[in-house]
């Protein structure tokens, strides 16, 4: 019993740093530098990453990120596919606006972030 428990209290000691041991660090996105119109949605192209921000309905929206090109589209949450678009899109020095009929998507461009 007495062991059991100072096995119990080092492993709730050691558990904080079980995430510290990875090589991978965060990396940011970096600053926008271009967009694409897809046919649902938007491309964005920044420094260090890749943003999809698809529509599936004035209500529904994904936002994908990757490093590197996009797999083929899977979710287990959504069984529909992309086959809205954004009402408008507003594009100014600092920020990228993409409204549907219900959502607001601020892309800020330096740093890219994405504000909904």
């Amino acid at each position: 019993m007495r062991k059991t428990r100072i096995l119990f209290f080092l492993l709730v000691a050691l558990l904080p740093f079980v995430g510290f041991c990875g090589n991978d660090l965060p990396v940011l996105l970096g600053s926008f530098k271009s967009m694409k119109q897809l046919d649902h949605g938007v491309l964005i192209n920044a420094d260090n990453a890749r943003v999809e921000v698809l529509v599936f309905s004035p209500t529904l929206i994904r936002i994908r990120v990757g490093r590197t090109e996009f797999q083929p589209e899977f979710s287990y949450a959504v069984i529909q596919q992309a086959s809205g678009n954004f009402k408008n899109t507003k594009e100014t020095p600092d920020s990228l606006v993409l409204l549907t009929d219900s959502l607001q998507v601020v892309i800020l461009k330096r740093p890219l972030k994405i504000k909904l």
